[in-house]
């Protein structure tokens, strides 16, 4: 299985570009962001510690695909991500979420550029 972690800054084109992805390989898979359903069902406001919430859940997202064993995992947030979000946010990072970023494991990270328009999402913070 090929693991590749679709990073960048907020609209930027991370989960369209993993979908389409996904799509055009036999066997791959997409996990999405777990932060959007997480904020959509729990609002736009959340704390410091949700954010080691909303890490596992991004880790458990990504578990429960790879025992489909694809031969192409996308994933459009991973561990540096949320270091990086902890980071901007709130001017740290977890011990939790530094320790994740130290143990997982992609074989590949594609860096999306800001050269798409903003395009507003209740969720989009800067």
């Amino acid at each position: 299985m090929r693991r590749i972690a679709i990073l960048g800054p907020e609209s930027t084109g991370k989960s369209d570009l993993c979908k389409h992805l996904a799509k055009s390989y036999s066997s791959a898979l997409w996990v999405p962001e777990f932060a959007r359903n997480y904020l959509e069902n729990n609002g736009p406001n959340y704390t410091f510690e949700e954010l080691d919430f909303i890490a596992q859940g991004q880790l458990d997202a990504i578990a429960k695909a790879e025992k489909f064993v694809p031969e192409y995992l996308f994933a459009d947030t991973e561990m540096l991500v949320m270091q990086i979000w902890s980071s901007f946010v709130f001017n740290k990072v977890s011990d939790f979420i530094k320790r994740k970023v130290e143990e997982q494991k992609f074989d590949l990270y594609l860096l999306c550029d800001i050269d798409l328009a903003w395009e507003y999402d209740p969720l989009r913070e800067h």
